[in-house]
């Protein structure tokens, strides 16, 4: 389903049902597809929305560059919040997502109940290597799915192929071309930098007062120790680090990542 607020249209999935519902924000280059196969199981215990950001999935691709930066993208969420009129939220964001959803708690902390942050940062980050301009002009001329070609899965790490095992190999690679063929090549390039050149927000992090959960996969090294940093400015923040996991502990170690997914839940009705 779709909903119109604010200038977009936010794709999203809702399981309905009642209590404060579990919003689940996905990361760069991704979709609410990096959570479908734990939306029935969330949704057996709580309801359960995933959504997709604008600029990705099948919400609103504008094609305009300054549509996409962090404040953008926190006051989308906050519309989309508000718009559906729900009460207090639990939220998960996902890299990307998290800084989302770390600067809309800051911004508007009435709408939320508690906050998870998976694999994410309150500092820039390095991007790693550089695009060629070759690449740079092949994706503004033919859209994001040319990086399809640069996926290499021919030595993913342990932790990656706990995922491809999990998922199959085939629909692993599928899942990746559909985010990437469906992804608006001006969120691309706006948001990669804003990734690298934020302005970040951890010396804020002490001002955030709802439950919080920090997850990181044991591997996902760059992810280590900004958990870490956010933990150490969140007051009472659970630091969780998922073993045999890198970036996507959902995919790489899913039952650990629903153990502490249930933990922070059950530490909300203590």
């Amino acid at each position: 389903m779709k909903l119109k607020h604010s200038n977009i249209e936010t794709h999203y999935l809702d399981s309905g049902g009642d209590g404060s519902p579990f919003i689940l924000v996905h990361g760069f280059t991704g979709s609410l597809l990096d959570f479908l196969d734990e939306f029935e199981g969330l949704a057996h215990h709580r309801r359960t929305i995933l959504l997709d950001q604008r600029g990705h999935g099948e919400s609103t691709n504008s094609g305009n560059l300054n549509d996409y930066c962090l404040d953008v993208l926190v006051d989308d969420l906050i519309s989309f919040i508000e718009t559906l009129k729900l009460p207090p939220v639990d939220i998960l964001g996902h890299s990307l997502g998290g800084m989302v959803v770390m600067r809309a708690i800051l911004k508007r902390p009435e709408l939320f109940r508690s906050m998870v942050l998976m694999d994410t940062s309150a500092q820039a980050l390095q991007m790693g290597a550089k695009l060629s301009d070759r690449l740079i002009k092949k994706i503004r001329n033919d859209g994001v799915q040319v990086l399809v070609d640069y996926v290499d899965q021919t030595n993913p790490s342990v932790e990656a192929q706990n995922g491809i095992d999990r998922l199959g190999e085939s629909e692993h690679l599928d899942r990746i071309r559909t985010k990437l063929v469906q992804m608006d090549s001006q969120a691309f390039f706006g948001l990669r930098d804003e990734l690298g050149m934020q302005q970040g927000v951890l010396s804020q992090l002490s001002q955030v007062i709802v439950p919080t959960t920090i997850l990181v996969g044991a591997a996902d090294k760059p992810f280590r120790i900004a958990s870490e940093k956010m933990a150490n400015e969140i007051g009472g923040s659970k630091l969780v680090v998922v073993s045999d996991a890198a970036h996507s502990p959902q995919y790489e170690n899913r039952d650990a990542w629903y153990d502490a997914l249930q933990i922070h839940f059950e530490s909300m009705n203590t």
